[in-house]
Order: C-alpha cells, then sequence, then structure tokens
C-alpha cells in the first residue's frame, strides 16, 4: 500500500512507525508531505482502512522556523554544539516545529502520530543559507522594507511594512533565479497587492459584479447546509444587514444597489492583504462571495476549505495538488500582517 502511495503522490517514505507513514518530497517552492495511518472500521476492529492527509509547505515558512528553532537553541543553551539535539520548543505558530526526543521532530499542522525523522530536517536546512541569503537582499526605509532592483509588473517598487513578506519575495528570488509575475507564489501575490489592491483599490463595478454573481443562487436550495450558516456568519460579521440567505424560511429581498452599498461599506473594513487573500481565491480558485470572507476573516478553517474545493477531485490529482499549493501561499498571507 505505502508503494502506491509512494508512486501516485510522488513522494518518498521517510518515516514509519506502528502503521503510521510519512512520505515527503521537494518540490519546487514548496515541501510536500503526505501522512498515511491505519484506520479501524467501525464495527470491526479487524480490518482498518488508510487515513491519508496531505499538506504542502513553502519552503520560505520552513526555512523561517528552522532558523528560528536554531537561534532558540543557541540563545537558551549557549555553548552547546550546533548538531546537538535540538530542545523541546515550539517556534512558530505558522510551522511549529519541536523535538519530541530521541532524534524525532515534529510538524503541528501535519498532526503525525510519530514525528519527524531529523535526517528530514537537516536536509530542509539546506535551505537556510539561501533564507539568510534573501533576507540580507532586503533593507528598511523609513516604514517599509525595501528589497531593491526590483519592481512588480507594473513597475511599482517592491516595499511593503511587512518584512516578512519582503523576504518572502527575496525568497523567491533566490530560489527560482528570477521573478515572474505569472508563475503565482509570494512575488505574484505581491503584485496582486501593490498593483491592484494598493494601486486601484476596490473597484465598484467589482462589487456588483460580485453581487450579481451570488444573486444568481437561490438562497432557500441551500437551507440547512453549511455553506448558507457559514454565509450568514461572514454577512453577520461584517455587513450591517445580510444581503443574500435566509431568515426563518423567507429568503432576504434586497435591491442589488443596496445590497452593493453593504457590501462595500463591509469589505472596506479588511486589511489590503485580507482582500488580497479574497481577490486570489474568488479569482484562480473561483471561490465566490462568502467563501473567501469567511477564510480572510476566520471564520472557517483552512483544512474545510481546502475539502470543499477538492471534493471533486482525487487527492492525487493535478488539480487538487495545485489547488493545495496555491491555497498555502494565500493562507501565509495573513500572518505576514505583522513583521
Amino acid at each position: 500500500m505505502w508503494q502506491m502511495i509512494s508512486g501516485d503522490f510522488d513522494v518518498d517514505l521517510v518515516g514509519e512507525r506502528g502503521g503510521h507513514r510519512l512520505f515527503c518530497r521537494q518540490k519546487g517552492d514548496f515541501w510536500h508531505f503526505v501522512r498515511a495511518s491505519p484506520c479501524p472500521q467501525q464495527g470491526d476492529e479487524n480490518f482498518a482502512h488508510t487515513d491519508i492527509g496531505q499538506r504542502f509547505v513553502p519552503r520560505f515558512l520552513m526555512a523561517e522556523a528552522l532558523v528560528s528553532l536554531e537561534k532558540m537553541n543557541q540563545d537558551l543553551r549557549p555553548g552547546v554544539r550546533s548538531d546537538a539535539e535540538p530542545m523541546a520548543t515550539t517556534i512558530s505558530d505558522q510551522i511549529g516545529v519541536y523535538s519530541r526526543g530521541g532524534d524525532v521532530f515534529d510538524l503541528s499542522i501535519l498532526q503525525l502520530e510519530d514525528g519527524l525523522p531529523a535526517s528530514l530536517l537537516r536536509d530542509m536546512a539546506e535551505d537556510i543559507e539561501i533564507y539568510e541569503a534573501a533576507c540580507a537582499r532586503v533593507h528598511s526605509k523609513e516604514d517599509e522594507f525595501v528589497l531593491p532592483g526590483f519592481s512588480t509588473h507594473d513597475g511599482n517598487m517592491i516595499s511593503y511594512g511587512s518584512r516578512r513578506f519582503i523576504e518572502s519575495v527575496a525568497f523567491e528570488l533566490e530560489t527560482r533565479g528570477k521573478l515572474n509575475a505569472y508563475e503565482f507564489g509570494y512575488y505574484s501575490a505581491f503584485c496582486s497587492l501593490r498593483d491592484r489592491v494598493l494601486g486601484r483599490g476596490v473597484d465598484r463595478s467589482l462589487i456588483e459584479d460580485l453581487v450579481e454573481q451570488q444573486f444568481e443562487y437561490d438562497a432557500s436550495e441551500f437551507e440547512g447546509s453549511p455553506f448558507l450558516d457559514l454565509a450568514m456568519a461572514v454577512q453577520a460579521e461584517l455587513l450591517v444587514e445580510p444581503i443574500w440567505g435566509l431568515i426563518g424560511d423567507q429568503a432576504i429581498n434586497i435591491p442589488a444597489t443596496r445590497a452593493a452599498d453593504l457590501l462595500q461599506d463591509g469589505i472596506a473594513k479588511l486589511t489590503p492583504l485580507q482582500w488580497t487573500q479574497f481577490a486570489l481565491m474568488n479569482g484562480m480558485h473561483h471561490s465566490g462571495l462568502f467563501l473567501p470572507l469567511a477564510q480572510v476573516i476566520g471564520l472557517n478553517p483552512w483544512e474545510t476549505y481546502m475539502e470543499w474545493k477538492t471534493q471533486n477531485f482525487a487527492p492525487d490529482s493535478e488539480e487538487e495538488q495545485s489547488l493545495r499549493m496555491e491555497t498555502s501561499i494565500i493562507r501565509s498571507l495573513g500572518d505576514f500582517g505583522s513583521n
């Protein structure tokens, strides 16, 4: 079975214990993790199927986490040689690499049963040099951080108030050797932020299009569904009154112009990074109005987003893999709001 997983997902077996197996392979700017665990079938403890979970982690975030782990070891255990076993500590909200002892590590985002082999972490640590070179490219200028000598697709300076966002673009420059707005990644996402969100703002025609598209759906057809509950929760959070959905068993009926006014006021509450996340999900994943809004304001788990968006694809398909890689970038933008 595990040989099939390795072949189907194009990953390598890197650790196993007690029936649990961890697979991983570097794929471009990502680390692709696949976890396979036995899952006893209800009512028959002698038979189990294999539960498979997967996650793409951008190499930038992994290198950042490993640098933090290394620094904490040096700060808290001065004089200990660099190849000694790292102390047990959580070092990054995004990645959460920590030691379990016995040369075994964990990635909290994967919820592994048996940890991450130290040998794999050492392979990943090769990106630390790239990370440090990328960070050295980034300069501070007044209240912003700048990547000198490069510009966005529209010719704007690569500068922003988040050091991490600019460092992620510099890391991509180091790994790819160039910046290409047509190959999705951190640079492409930054171009969306700088050229579209900050450069043009939120166009009224886009708001009206979002309303028109949402009004094509009959809310009564979603009665009792998790999506309707989520849509109503989003509107309660952002809008002074709902524009679509059900109140009791009655569909909300509101003129499109009034709905656009309400939506425009609600979207104005989003930060530029949140609007960028929304625009990317809406444009790249055709996620509509309420689902991406739910993601950026934290009302819906990202794994649920992935389940809904990939439910029609095979887990090892190119379509699902692309969605997961893109989402890992979009998701991380929400953590770049602070330095």
